[in-house]
């Protein structure tokens, strides 16, 4: 799968801001792994 942004993110996930902890999902293998990024400022 290719990345997927936030609006992406939010239409699998229920969270939302401030619990949405992903800002960016590089790599997902469905059932297996998944590598996401979180921007700290």
């Amino acid at each position: 799968m290719s990345v997927m942004n936030i609006q992406e993110i939010k239409e699998i996930i229920p969270h939302r801001f401030p619990m949405l902890l992903l800002d960016r999902i590089e790599e997902l293998e469905e059932g297996k792994r998944i590598v996401a990024k979180k921007m700290l400022r």
